[in-house]
């Protein structure tokens, strides 16, 4: 069952009798709109719709808007603006073919956008969209099996939202990840996919909320790409599945995000920070790796990987390393348990001196079963501060 373009000849001929003289384009028409329950469109096609009107009235191919409906089996294509456009609405949208919703590479242009609800979207193939997916306003969808191929930008896009991403896959993306933005205002776990991205950004965690980051998870940032913590935030990393931060550059952990082959590698400073806040108290990084965080930007003068600030936490079983200036960084800090851990690599060429962990304002750490290794110091304390050597403390 096809929907196109009045001028698109390749489907039952030269409807609008004008032999070559025109050709179909995208936004040619304006939508096909569900605006009630129970809607099934299956096995169809859907060609350039989308007509981006100032109003946003329909922007889409297929727009969903307040209900459910299942969305199978199709290929839609070509839109003016968004290939499949869920509104506060609910229902699947499973194995269709969504490409090339890329006009003019309209930076609006996107395969299916979330806005609310919680659709099931699994099992599509999205390609050569500008984004593929984005996910927006405190959305709740499961986003599973999805290929993504070609898209511009992103190959999606998480917003201020909450969705559950898994078995991914993106090549020849702009950006081979998941971007991240905005503020965490519920209890959301993070699950393992490929790569998310935080660019240019800080995502935030409200005071008295649970960020969780589940085993095998992959987060790249960069430049002042960071994360404040004024909730808690639980790694729930495990020996062979570790929940890592670091530079989008880094292909040694979820590959070439970035897409750029081997034209750059990481380096010490390439993102600004986490910085654990006065109400991020209970935080745990279990099984975390933090690498090539603090950047070296001397408008931005928070440096060092991890930021304490008048707040403790437990590090353990955990890597940090190849930090600018501190791997960590603490102030105020009476309580943190850095525990079965490696500090290293905090070092360059420079004048300027690299640490491992440097405590300031009454910061008070125990340390136990952790190794520093390879920093120009490992252990800085001023006036105020120490450290309890809990047994296990080993130099190198």
């Amino acid at each position: 069952i096809v929907f196109t373009s009045f001028k698109d000849d390749t489907y039952a001929g030269d409807t609008n009798a004008d032999g070559t003289n025109t050709s179909p384009t995208a936004g040619d028409w304006a939508s096909i709109k569900i605006l009630a329950a129970g809607s099934i469109i299956d096995r169809s096609v859907i060609k350039y719709g989308g007509y981006k009107d100032g109003s946003s009235n329909h922007w889409a191919n297929l727009r969903v808007e307040d209900y459910s409906a299942a969305i199978k089996n199709s290929t839609i294509q070509k839109s003016g603006a968004y290939g499949i456009w869920f509104k506060n609405a609910f229902g699947t949208i499973d194995t269709n073919t969504i490409s090339e919703n890329n006009a003019n590479s309209n930076i609006d242009s996107t395969g299916i956008i979330i806005e609310g609800g919680s659709p099931v979207t699994s099992n599509n193939t999205i390609s050569s969209n500008y984004y593929g997916l984005r996910v927006l306003s405190s959305a709740t969808s499961t986003i599973s099996n999805n290929t993504f191929t070609s898209n511009t930008s992103f190959a999606a896009e998480s917003n201020g939202a909450y969705p559950s991403f898994s078995g991914s896959t993106a090549s020849s993306n702009g950006t081979n990840g998941i971007g991240l933005q905005g503020t965490v205002q519920q209890n959301y776990t993070l699950g393992a996919d490929i790569p998310y991205v935080i660019q240019n950004t800080t995502y935030t965690i409200d005071s008295g909320k649970t960020f969780t980051i589940a085993a095998g998870a992959v987060i790249k940032l960069q430049g002042t790409g960071a994360i404040s913590a004024n909730g808690k935030i639980v790694t729930n990393g495990t020996s062979a599945n570790k929940v890592v931060f670091t530079s989008i550059k880094d292909d040694t952990y979820g590959g070439d995000t970035n897409a750029n082959g081997s034209a750059n590698s990481p380096a010490a400073g390439d993102w600004l920070n986490l910085t654990f806040n006065s109400t991020a108290a209970s935080s745990t990084l279990n099984y975390a790796v933090i690498r090539y965080g603090g950047d070296t930007n001397v408008l931005n003068p928070d440096d060092g990987a991890i930021r304490l600030k008048t707040t403790s936490i437990d590090i353990l079983n955990s890597t940090v390393e190849y930090s600018y200036l501190y791997g960590i960084w603490t102030q105020n800090s009476t309580s943190t348990t850095i525990s079965g851990s490696l500090v290293q690599n905090h070092s360059d060429s420079t004048a300027e001196t690299f640490y491992g962990l440097y405590l300031t304002s009454s910061s008070t750490p125990t340390i136990a079963n952790t190794t520093f290794r390879s920093n120009e110091t490992n252990i800085f304390t001023d006036g105020t501060s120490s450290y309890t050597n809990g047994g296990g403390v080993v130099f190198e």
